[in-house]
Order: structure tokens, then sequence, then C-alpha cells
């Protein structure tokens, strides 16, 4: 029988009398993330996973990106390349935001702000005022 004094935690059908905690380890301080395989595997189920890749490589900053655009966040400076970029606004307007300065042409800001017109807030220059014409009707 339960005992009173005891406080339950139910959680998914399971009850637990005791937690047990360990020390805390960062996730990216784990072993698997230096198997690039691993890696691949990560980042083809959820993209954020890149965030606690240390040695990124193109093909698992592509698979990122593709899997979740926001990854672009997360992408290595020196991997950061224009078709990156592109397959990113292609899938997410917003992610504009993460595109650094020099590959901001026309043709990525277009697409971008055809894929959400609020990724406009992320042109500062003046050269991009053709974009406007993009925006559909509302």
């Amino acid at each position: 029988k339960n005992n009173p004094k005891v406080k339950t935690n139910y959680c998914m059908g399971y009850k637990a009398y005791k937690i047990k905690l360990t020390k805390i380890r960062e996730i990216s301080s784990l072993d698997c993330w230096n198997d690039e395989e691993f890696c691949q595997n990560a980042v083809q189920l959820n993209g954020h996973s890149l965030r606690y890749i240390k040695n990124q490589t193109y093909g698992i900053a592509y698979d990122a990106v593709i899997n979740n655009p926001y990854a672009l966040g997360d992408v290595s400076e020196k991997l950061l390349d224009i078709e990156l970029c592109m397959r990113a606004v292609e899938k997410e307007g917003l992610v504009l935001a993460f595109v650094p300065h020099q590959f901001k042409d026309q043709f990525l800001v277009n697409t971008a702000v055809q894929n959400n017109q609020y990724a406009m807030q992320y042109t500062q220059d003046n050269k991009f005022k053709c974009v406007c014409e993009l925006l559909p009707d509302n």
C-alpha cells in the first residue's frame, strides 16, 4: 500500500517514489558528439542538435538546415555560404535574421520575403526597396 507520508509523482503512467540526482553535465560535453555518424543522425532528427556539435562538417550543417531552417543560427561561421543561407530562407523567410550581411543579395532577400513578409524587418539597407512589390495583397 501507499505510504501517506510518501509523496508520489505520476508521469506518463509511471509513478516514482524517489528521484536520484547525479552530477549535471552539459550535453555538448558527451563523447557521442565527436562521432560523425551520430551527429549526422542527430541533426536529421532535430536540426537544433547542431548547436552541440563542435566539429561541424558542411554535410552535417546542410542536413541540420534542411531539417530545421532555424539551425542556420548554429552553423559555424566558417561553413556558412550563400547556398546554405538560400536553403534556409526558402523554407522559412524569418531566418534571414541569421544570414550574414555579405550574403544578403537581392535574390536571397526576395526569396525570404516571398516566403514570409515579416522577413522584411531583417533588410536594413535601402537597396532592397523593390522587395515591397513582392508582398501579397491582403
